[in-house]
């Protein structure tokens, strides 16, 4: 245990800042703190004493790193949580050990303590939750005088309702923590699925009616619980209706195969006929769509599709995506689609004028340049000359870009 304090009171003195790009060392270090835990104490109650200074030296830890990848915070949240629960499961003193949880999610200040509350109910009885419970509300009611915000009460009080598989004390707390025009949209989503979790498929589907259909927010995990719902309380057509919904919002293939469920396979033809004109007739372009209809054999729709929206091509926000499909069309031969995304690609190069980048836009010229000699009809778009021509004049004052694509 010495030689635990020892390391873990040397990382709480440390001053240098860790960078993102180092946090990854640290968070190793972290690890081998813990492996070094294991093997000095096997006495639960020493391990989670130990591991409650772990997790309160997160201040000394966080307020010196960039932890934006987040490695080091994964080792509360995992590892670190992991050991806690092991050991806790075997620790007699369980109101001790409530207590204790208690105490580190009031101080919880940077957001890796709440994995401990989270899963209380895996090593501490029913009558201990709800007396935790207790104190969180008598907190509540004395926010001026508490070191919690009500915020960091609602979620405490309404994980360990969820832990309890008790829908009566989460509906209390969205209540109570609600906003003035009403629980918010993730609070009745957590009522529904908590209801449904206890088998009750009609009071879910009260609650989830309360989310409008035209609500963006949580719009998948709304949907998904409406179709399990639904199908719960035997309403097929409403079970149809919403499989749709999931499907036009996004064209997976898992949620392809569930319409196939539903409608038959004898209509997989039919629906995918039906889907690819739906597509070609929309105004914004998807990704997703192209997918869609690469992967259900459209590769002639999905060529026309990116060419009539090729205006809405961003060569770096859709860097990825853009990228993909080049490198795709041009390998099965779509050349002229190939081409308009090899040129936005090499217009958001430009257009951004930074000479370290420069290369990756000659990159892409002189891929027009290969393609060009391919393609005999250029249908209705200009051609490469007539394209690099008007690039160039366009970009003229570039000297370096066009020095080094010379060269």
């Amino acid at each position: 245990m010495n030689n635990f304090k020892t390391r873990l009171n040397a990382i709480k003195r440390q001053k240098r800042f860790i960078f993102r790009g180092e946090s990854r060392y640290l968070a190793g270090e972290l690890e081998e703190l813990l492996e070094e835990l294991k093997k000095e104490v096997s006495d639960p109650r020493s391990v989670l004493e130990a591991l409650a200074a772990f997790y309160k030296a997160d201040k000394f830890i966080f307020e010196r790193c960039d932890d934006s990848n987040g490695s080091v915070g994964d080792v509360y949240r995992y590892t670190a949580v992991n050991m806690f629960v092991d050991h806790a499961k075997t620790c007699d003193d369980k109101k001790w050990l409530a207590e204790l949880i208690f105490k580190l999610y009031a101080e919880d200040d940077y957001g890796v303590r709440f994995c401990l509350l989270e899963r209380m109910s895996e090593f501490l009885p029913e009558p201990l939750l709800r007396k935790t419970v207790d104190k969180f509300w008598a907190l509540a009611e004395q926010e001026d005088e508490s070191p919690f915000g009500n915020i960091h009460v609602s979620i405490a009080v309404k994980s360990l309702a969820e832990q309890l598989n008790d829908p009566a004390l989460l509906e209390r707390a969205c209540k109570k923590f609600a906003r003035k025009d009403g629980p918010s949209t993730a609070s009745l989503l957590e009522m529904a699925a908590l209801h449904m979790k206890c088998g009750n498929a009609a009071e879910a589907l009260e609650w989830i009616q309360h989310v409008p259909l035209t609500e963006k927010f949580m719009a998948e995990e709304r949907d998904e619980l409406l179709v399990n719902i639904n199908k719960a309380l035997g309403n097929d057509n409403a079970v149809r209706e919403t499989a749709w919904r999931i499907f036009r919002s996004c064209r997976s293939p898992e949620n392809f195969e569930r319409i196939i469920s539903l409608v038959g396979e004898s209509e997989r033809s039919e629906t995918v006929d039906s889907e690819s004109a739906l597509i070609l007739s929309t105004e914004k372009l998807s990704y997703g769509d192209v997918e869609f209809l690469i992967e259900t054999g459209k590769m002639d729709d999905a060529e026309t599709y990116m060419i009539q929206h090729s205006s809405q091509f961003h060569g770096g926000y859709d860097y990825d995506h853009l990228l993909h499909f080049a490198k795709f069309f041009q390998k099965h031969n779509r050349l002229i689609v190939a081409t308009l995304i090899y040129r936005a690609l090499l217009e958001s190069i430009l257009a951004r004028a930074k000479s370290k980048i420069y290369h990756h836009g000659i990159n892409y010229l002189r891929k027009l340049d290969s393609l060009s000699d391919k393609i005999s009809d250029w249908k209705d778009i200009e051609n490469h000359a007539q394209y690099k021509a008007r690039i160039k004049e366009a970009n003229k004052l570039k000297y370096s870009f066009w020095s080094e694509y010379g060269s």
